[in-house]
């Protein structure tokens, strides 16, 4: 039995259909600015959304038609742009979904704090206990006056009881 659409064909065959049909593309287009003339058309538009997610992969991802067409098509690769130009212009990454709220029905989670407002939380953090360490220090100390003050007052009272006890004999 037999396969039938691309099934039976093999990667290469698929990637050389590809090709194919980007030449004759770009023949058709020549050196015009669109398929028809100085004006885009439907086709022009059509042209575009199949040639963009294929001039469109990221380059660190292995591609051969999109290294094709920049190679060998490079009359196409001007056609997307200048579609893309045309249709979205400085709203490419709303196009691209970039910049898209998807789902806006479901609840997000509040963003997590930035780094900026972890550290001043931090330094004041630090601040507060700093501040309290001298408190306690300085509670430490007073505790240590009133302790002094008060052997100052036990040792003079002290030395008034000697006193008056010298006086009485």
């Amino acid at each position: 039995m037999k396969a039938q659409g691309f099934g039976a064909n093999t990667d290469e065959e698929m990637d050389q259909y590809g090709k194919n049909d980007m030449r004759a593309l770009s023949e058709m287009l020549g050196n015009k600015e669109f398929l028809f003339g100085d004006e885009p058309s439907l086709l022009d538009l059509v042209v575009f959304s199949h040639m963009a997610p294929v001039l469109f992969v990221a380059k660190e991802h292995p591609c051969p038609l999109r290294d094709y067409m920049e190679a060998e098509c490079k009359n196409l690769v001007g056609l997307v742009n200048r579609m893309k130009d045309r249709c979205w212009a400085d709203h490419w990454e709303n196009a691209t979904g970039e910049e898209m709220d998807l789902n806006p029905h479901i609840p997000k989670p509040p963003p997590p704090a930035p780094e900026e407002k972890k550290e001043e939380e931090k330094k004041e953090e630090k601040k507060e206990e700093k501040k309290a360490a001298k408190e306690e220090k300085e509670e430490k100390k007073g505790a240590t006056k009133e302790e002094e003050k008060k052997e100052e007052e036990k040792e003079k009272a002290d030395e008034k009881k000697e006193e008056e006890k010298k006086e009485e004999k």
